[in-house]
């Protein structure tokens, strides 16, 4: 495969080095000399030569992080310099990987580098749910975890910005999320925040490191996933996304057909791990309710436009995204979602989702009026039959306009209708109520 930097007439964009508009070279020239006066004031303090660090590649990234404002980029780099000296960013470098934390993480990630992208350098494949994310989240240390993505960063640095042929490559490495089993049980609280945690650490300390990245095998869920995560993601980052359906022809052409794994239609196997359980079990089974479904089943919530106060029970504010799927063991159920504007009777209810009868499904919605919302499945048309389901409903509240996730009340039992015969009622009185009891459930938050 031909690489571009072997190309004699390849230039870089426009802001990288070897390619300034006039108003860059004078911030580069700018930022130099301010770096130099800082550098000669605290070297006696430095844990690591920062100057050395900072060669006019490393200087470009952050002023295209900072859109060459001089000021701004000046604040970047010195709260970088102090975060990597504060938590002796080259000690981590130099020991944690000889540590048994980092060991068990390296050999369960499911991520690798894997051939090379149009420019020579090492791409990274990443299979994201292949990773379990609440087993992860309960037994990984959080400390652990931080010194992995910062040997892991690291790394990655030298790799995407290494000489290649004599030329200095300096636009950032290509990235492959393979998203081939997303679902909501990636989807809570603890996964978001450290998604946002590390995101917020990548634009702080390792900005522009991306040259493109590719989302492939993307699922229908995948889209309340990003309406999520997609205020945490700087707009550069953001940028540089693509969200591709043929796979195979567009990473044929970025990497070619030897380098490309049979997860996306290719013949090359990657090795990469096989993520999965951290602890060694599964614990798919723990996010899913069960229902047994005579009549029909039904659970309802309100949305309101307020804030929602700590405590609340079964209100959401309105922007709340919510993600559901279930699935029969056998047979299949009528399934619609309902919505009751707030002030609207019963009757004056819309459908949201068309009437469909099906064993199994996943979707989305963004709840974005105030009201009530019904999910409804039904099994009126069998009259012999009860069917047995396991479902998940997740909601998940909306992001603040400083990027944070809004307070949600606590879930409590939703309501459920039950259709009884009403001649035998009385008879069927304390059978009715177990049954009740039993099929009342609560759409689970993160």
């Amino acid at each position: 495969m031909d690489y571009a930097y072997s190309n004699a007439t390849y230039k870089p964009p426009l802001g990288y080095v070897g390619n300034f508009s006039e108003s860059q070279a004078q911030a580069m020239a700018e930022l130099k000399g301010r770096l130099k006066v800082h550098y000669e004031a605290h070297k006696s303090e430095f844990k690591d030569d920062h100057e050395a660090r900072f060669d006019d590649v490393r200087l470009a990234r952050f002023l295209r992080a900072r859109g060459f404002n001089v000021e701004k980029t000046l604040e970047m780099i010195v709260t970088d310099i102090n975060w990597r000296d504060q938590l002796d960013v080259k000690k981590i470098v130099e020991t944690f990987p000889s540590t048994q934390a980092f060991q068990t993480l390296y050999d369960y990630w499911p991520a690798r580098e894997h051939g090379r992208d149009r420019f020579g350098i090492e791409a990274w494949w990443e299979r994201i749910a292949l990773v379990e994310a609440k087993s992860f989240i309960e037994n990984v240390k959080h400390e652990d975890l931080m010194n992995f993505h910062i040997v892991s960063q690291e790394a990655n640095e030298k790799r995407f910005f290494a000489v290649r042929d004599g030329i200095r490559h300096q636009e950032g490495g290509t990235f492959v999320f393979d998203l081939s089993g997303l679902g909501l049980k990636h989807l809570n609280s603890s996964a978001m925040n450290l998604i946002k945690e590390l995101s917020s650490m990548d634009e702080a300390h390792y900005p522009e490191m991306i040259r493109k990245i590719y989302i492939t095998n993307a699922p229908s869920i995948f889209g309340m996933f990003y309406r999520v995560i997609s205020p945490w993601l700087d707009k550069h980052t953001a940028e540089k996304i693509d969200v591709i359906s043929h796979a195979k022809e567009t990473l044929t052409a970025e990497f070619g057909a030897e380098n490309l794994p049979t997860f996306v239609g290719g013949t090359c196997e990657a090795k990469i791990p096989s993520g999965g359980s951290f602890k060694g079990k599964a614990m798919d089974a723990d996010d899913l309710l069960t229902a047994t479904v005579k009549d029909y089943f039904e659970i309802e919530f309100d949305i309101v436009e307020e804030d929602v106060p700590a405590g609340a029970q079964n209100t959401y504010s309105v922007g709340s995204i919510v993600g559901w799927n279930y699935k029969v063991e056998s047979h299949d159920l009528g399934f619609v979602v309902y919505f009751v504007p707030k002030g609207a009777s019963d009757s004056e209810r819309k459908i949201v989702t068309e009437y469909a009868r099906l064993q199994s499904t996943e979707g989305t919605l963004t709840a974005e009026s105030p009201g009530r919302y019904i999910f409804h499945w039904d099994n009126s048309f069998s009259l012999w039959r009860k069917k047995t389901m396991q479902y998940q409903l997740v909601i998940e509240p909306p992001i603040s306009a400083g990027g944070e996730k809004k307070a949600v009340g606590t879930v409590n039992k939703d309501k459920k209708k039950d259709k009884k015969d009403k001649k035998d009622k009385k008879d069927k009185k304390d059978k009715k109520d177990k049954k009740d009891k039993k099929h009342k459930r609560t759409p689970s938050t993160s």
